[in-house]
């Protein structure tokens, strides 16, 4: 079962013949054995397979059962799930703008990472993305330093800033 697609599971064939399967509630009681919860999707998703059912609802369907604790884990991870995604736009976006210094743009880069971590298991792709996000006159004098580090790109960015101010 995918955690991610919400398409409409709302079609009344497909609900009805859910509900009348008369599919488990999950709890998510703290301190409960970590096995209920396999037993649950065990069912739900023997349910669905029954009915013949797709990935496309199964999430809206299988969500739909979910309380108590089991079901604010489920609203947080969505509202996490929806800020990575506008993190993580937000970070291929970055630029140092206008009046930014290196180290503002450096602390904006460093918070927004986190959202992609592909960059912080490659520590070239890290600081080439750094790079691109400086502004122009930086990224110019910085042209000739070859390969290098994050940590060595920002610490040439910052004496590069501080050299033409």
């Amino acid at each position: 079962m995918r955690l991610t697609g919400q398409a409409n599971p709302r079609t009344p064939d497909i609900v009805d013949r859910f509900q009348q399967l008369n599919p488990p509630i999950f709890q998510g009681k703290a301190g409960v054995d970590p096995s209920e919860s396999e037993y649950w999707i065990e069912k739900i998703e023997k349910i669905f397979n029954f009915i013949g059912y797709g990935e496309g609802g199964k999430v809206g369907c299988a969500t739909f059962m979910l309380q108590d604790e089991a079901d604010q884990w489920w609203k947080t991870l969505q509202r996490t799930l929806q800020g990575s995604r506008d993190k993580s736009r937000e970070f291929m976006d970055l630029k140092q703008t206008g009046n930014m210094f290196v180290a503002q743009y450096e602390d904006h880069f460093t918070r927004l990472i986190k959202y992609m971590p592909i960059y912080n298991l490659d520590e070239e792709a890290k600081a080439q993305k750094f790079l691109r996000g400086l502004k122009l006159e930086i990224r110019l004098a910085l042209r000739s330093f070859g390969e290098r580090t994050y940590a060595e790109v920002v610490s040439q960015a910052l004496n590069v800033e501080s050299n033409l101010h």
